[in-house]
């Protein structure tokens, strides 16, 4: 698959954060810092790999700006998890009010792609 061969202009023009002003507010009661403060994507990797005292992974939501729209619009409001269990495609489901056979779609690093796979995708 090719990448687009334009930029998608209006690829950010939804609503944004209903509850802005308040953020600032909400963060500092809830000692909440931004992902780059605590060490970026490498940070967010490692939490959603450590199990809680529940057992379970967490599902974290991120939001950055404003909504997208489109066919494929994704990234600014996301809910990130591991797939790597059934009971996280229900977890998931069940957050997003979804019907139980909907399937989930995981990201998976260019890099791994044999090692998930177990063979050569690209």
């Amino acid at each position: 698959v090719s990448p687009p061969t334009q930029r998608q202009e209006m690829q950010y023009l939804g609503f944004n954060l209903w509850d802005r002003d308040e953020l600032p507010h909400y963060a500092t009661q809830r000692n909440a810092r931004r992902l780059s403060e605590l060490g970026g994507v490498a940070f967010l990797a490692q939490l959603l790999a450590t199990p809680r005292a529940d057992g379970q992974k967490p599902i974290v939501a991120l939001v950055r700006g404003r909504q997208e729209f489109g066919p494929r619009a994704l990234g600014h409001r996301s809910l990130v998890a591991v797939p790597d269990a059934e009971e996280m495609k229900r977890r998931m489901n069940r957050l997003k009010f979804r019907k139980w056979y909907r399937p989930i779609a995981p990201m998976i690093a260019e890099e791994a792609l044999e090692s998930v796979f177990g063979r050569k995708v690209l």
